[in-house]
């Protein structure tokens, strides 16, 4: 849901989930602003095992908290919501532990103070 419906899409659940917050079944409804969902989705995901493994992992590699993990029905795809700012680093970590680009990039910066670039 995008932040401008965030509202709008919560007084929707709460009207659909009535009986159930009257009951205490449910604590309630509250909206979390400033997440991201990455996702990582392929055929030959429900066929080889340590696919999600390695996902969350290459995750706490980098850092990243996972405030929430869900895998579609048919295996095919597996989601985890991250923080916003987390977002580029998550998608880096899953690209580069799930090998999805063939590209490589090394990059070294020296720093100098002499006449580099003044001619």
């Amino acid at each position: 849901v995008s932040e401008g419906d965030a509202a709008k899409a919560q007084k929707f659940l709460e009207a659909s989930f009535e009986k159930e917050l009257s009951r205490g079944l449910i604590a309630g409804i509250f909206v979390e602003r400033g997440h991201s969902v990455v996702a990582i989705v392929g055929e030959g995901m429900a066929f080889r095992p340590g696919t999600g493994a390695t996902f969350t992992k290459a995750m706490a590699n980098a850092g990243i908290n996972m405030r929430a993990i869900a895998q579609g029905s048919s295996e095919r795809q597996i989601a985890i919501v991250v923080e916003a700012h987390d977002c580029t680093k998550a998608l880096r970590a899953a690209h580069a532990a799930l090998a999805l680009s063939n590209t490589q990039l090394s990059v070294a910066v020296i720093g100098g103070t002499g006449m580099v670039g003044k001619e």
